[in-house]
Formats: C-alpha cells, structure tokens, sequence
C-alpha cells in the first residue's frame, strides 16, 4: 500500500491530536538544544583569512552555538548560584566567582552586564572554533578569553 506525503501528514496529526493527554509534556529546547553542553569541534578546524571558514558571526554554525549558549546562560547561574549570598542576587555572586579566577568582567564591558554578554561571545567564538563544554566554559571562561 502506496501512501502520499499528504496522506502521512494528516495520518501523524491526528495521532498527535488523539493523544491529547500529558504524555506529550516536553521542551522542545530540550530536543534542539541538549542538556549536555558538548559542543562538537567543527569538521575543518582550518583558518583561512584570520577567521575559521564556518565560525564567523552569521554562519550557521556559529548562530546555532550562539542560541544554544544564549539560552542556556542565564538558567545556568540561576541554579548554580545563590540568590541569597549577594546583594545583586545570582549575577552577582556569578561576578564574585569569576573575579576569584582573575576575570573581571568590567573588563570587558563599560557596565557588568555587557562584561557578561562579551565572555559569553568569547566562549560562543571558542566553542565553535575548538568545540568543548559550554558548562565548564560558564564556570571558567579564561580559556576562551
């Protein structure tokens, strides 16, 4: 028996429509961007023109590891760090930690914030040129700085 791509589309919506129930509770950042934090190294590690072919602001590549760290920063220092111990809550305590590795964040912003959003382009860049653990990048980033 012969089925069209029509036919199989409306087969698998209204399966996924009689399973109304909560069995379908799930994230789908959690499909697009695994819980791991593995980033892959890229398939050519070359550098061509003082930039790596496909790590360049824009790529595929370098987009897709920057959403996956994007999104997964903020909940990391969230569930890491205490709101308690720091007058400025979990950012603040996450600002402690990194000055206690010798990395200012200030340094690298005009206000602590952007200091943040600079590491976090710093490991975006690292990642995508050498692949790596986003987590072990958030708790010490001086390897991509």
């Amino acid at each position: 028996m012969k089925i069209t791509k029509k036919q199989l589309k409306k087969l698998i919506l209204k399966e996924f429509l009689r399973n109304d129930n909560n069995e379908l509770d799930f994230n789908l950042n959690d499909i697009l961007y695994p819980s791991d934090g593995n980033i892959d190294p890229p398939e050519n590690n070359s550098r061509r023109g003082g930039g790596g072919r496909n790590c360049e602001p824009g790529s595929a590549r370098y987009e897709r590891i920057f959403d996956k760290v994007m999104s997964a920063y903020e909940p990391w220092i969230m569930s890491t760090f205490s709101e308690n111990n720091h007058e400025f809550g979990q950012y603040g305590e996450y600002a402690n930690h990194l000055l206690k590795l010798g990395v200012n964040p200030e340094e690298y912003g005009r206000h602590i914030i952007k200091g943040f959003i600079s590491i976090m382009e710093y490991i975006v860049e690292h990642l995508c040129l050498n692949g790596g653990n986003m987590y072990k990048l958030f708790n010490d980033p001086r390897p991509a700085l």
